[in-house]
């Protein structure tokens, strides 16, 4: 019996470690406001991201004066010049975090974050701090005196994603159940093996088979993704674009560290059953 409920334990924390890892990483970097900014920051480093964000800013900007119709091109111009040659400047980094930062908390702050959360939400990012630093940048080339709005909101999802958002917002406790599982569960496995060298290499491979599930899943989800993405306008194509290929690498750093670990623990195992 203690056979069976050592070898079901070991089954139980290979699967569990397949949630653990995807739902810690979320917690990490996606449902941490400090976290989505340190991974979505270096994204305006990315040239389509520049081009497209320089666009962005300059036409809504222009879009919001009274200008006639031979001045507003001219500012425009200016400002997309501006937006192109600040995008280097530390400060501008800083507003560019600070957007991201003021999007996350809009969307992922609360269930009662924003008037249309819920069921009926989309994400968007307000890029106002970026379009005040770019305005202030360019005030002096500019021929007429021109004030940054209080908001440019640019929709990322086109479709409401209300339900994924109360998701990402429960990764934190997800990721925390399924690593107290995962303990549990490994515990139990060693405690109840009658030679623990080979059931820490059994759990070893098991952390070296499910780092190769996972790193094949987050290739195929983000395929998906890029063939289902619902970017309602070029900005938030190239973001989410972008976005895509900085997570995954994000998260092949993880597995790497989840594979190492397994294979110390073959190593691990492999030398006490030796010594046994």
């Amino acid at each position: 019996m203690s056979r069976f409920v050592g070898a079901l334990a070991g089954l139980v924390a290979l699967l569990v470690l397949l949630v653990a890892v995807p739902a810690q990483w979320v917690a990490t970097h996606v449902s941490d406001a400090d976290g989505f900014a340190d991974l979505a920051g270096p994204l305006v480093a990315e040239p389509e991201v520049r081009t497209e964000l320089s666009q962005v800013i300059s036409e809504q900007v222009t879009a919001r004066l009274a200008l006639s119709p031979t001045l507003g091109p001219v500012v425009a111009d200016v400002l997309a010049r501006a937006a192109t040659t600040v995008v280097d400047d530390p400060a501008f980094r800083t507003a560019w975090e600070d957007t991201l930062r003021r999007s996350h908390e809009a969307t992922l702050g609360g269930a009662d974050a924003a008037p249309d959360q819920g069921q009926s939400l989309r994400l968007a990012v307000d890029l106002a701090p970026l379009a005040r630093y770019v305005v202030d940048k360019a005030s002096g080339q500019l021929p007429v005196t021109v004030r940054a709005p209080e908001t440019v909101v640019v929709p990322i999802t086109s479709e409401q994603v209300g339900e994924q958002i109360d998701l990402l917002r429960s990764a934190p406790d997800y990721a925390r159940v399924a690593w107290i599982v995962l303990v549990a569960a490994v515990v139990v496995r060693l405690a109840l093996a009658r030679r623990r060298g080979a059931a820490l290499a059994r759990l070893g491979v098991g952390a070296l088979v499910a780092a190769g599930v996972l790193w094949l899943a987050v290739r195929a989800a983000g395929r998906l993704l890029q063939e289902r993405g619902d970017a309602a306008e070029p900005l938030a194509r190239a973001v989410q674009d972008a976005l895509v290929a900085r997570s995954t690498a994000s998260f092949d750093d993880w597995l790497l560290v989840v594979a190492g670990a397994g294979l110390a623990a073959v190593v691990v195992g492999v030398v006490l059953r030796r010594k046994v």
